[in-house]
């Protein structure tokens, strides 16, 4: 089998084969519909009570960081929101597209002052859909949230801990594309 552009340099040429082949059977574009009878979630989720987790910085060698997970009230609006509780009178910083400020390593949320960031936030984002909660407020001892030996398992342990609440007065919204996004 010919590979363009690839010379393996090392290793078993019939595993790689088999890999190679097996990448190429991963379906692009795939379409995925929802299993018969599901019906969508009608209203928003947080957590019913406050849970937190302290672990290693991700940046800061030899500290201690700390995550703070608080149920979202119709106050705090849609979604996800950090806050900085080292940096005070600081926007609480949303967890969407347009707070973006860096994404070529990690996903970093900025919000008003440069200061005002979040790193790594995409080890934190990626509950949301994971456990279901749509609406939840974490707040951070500062940019350089923990990274734990057991990958996200204490914050997962954390959540599920405190609880997962319907709130009846926050319908969620749902956007269907009208056209394939690329």
């Amino acid at each position: 089998m010919d590979y363009p552009d690839i010379q393996l340099l090392s290793g078993n040429p019939e595993a790689f084969q088999k890999a190679w082949k097996a990448c190429g059977e991963i379906p692009v574009d795939d379409v995925w519909t929802a299993p018969a009878g599901w019906t969508p979630p009608r209203f928003g989720r947080t957590i019913r009570q406050e849970a937190q987790v302290s672990g290693p910085a991700t940046y800061s060698r030899g500290k201690t960081r700390t995550l703070r997970f608080l149920p979202s009230t119709a106050a705090d609006g849609d979604g996800w929101l950090f806050r900085r509780t080292d940096l005070p009178e600081q926007l609480p910083v949303a967890a969407v597209l347009g707070n973006v400020a860096q994404a070529d390593r990690a996903i970093v949320l900025r919000a008003g002052a440069d200061a005002n960031r979040v790193r790594m936030s995409e080890h934190i984002i990626c509950h949301r859909f994971g456990l279901g909660l749509d609406n939840l407020v974490v707040e951070l001892s500062s940019e350089d949230p923990p990274l734990f030996d057991d990958g996200s398992w204490p914050i997962v342990e954390a959540l599920q801990k405190a609880g997962v609440v319907e709130d009846t007065n926050r319908p969620l919204r749902y956007l269907t594309p009208k056209r394939p996004v690329a």
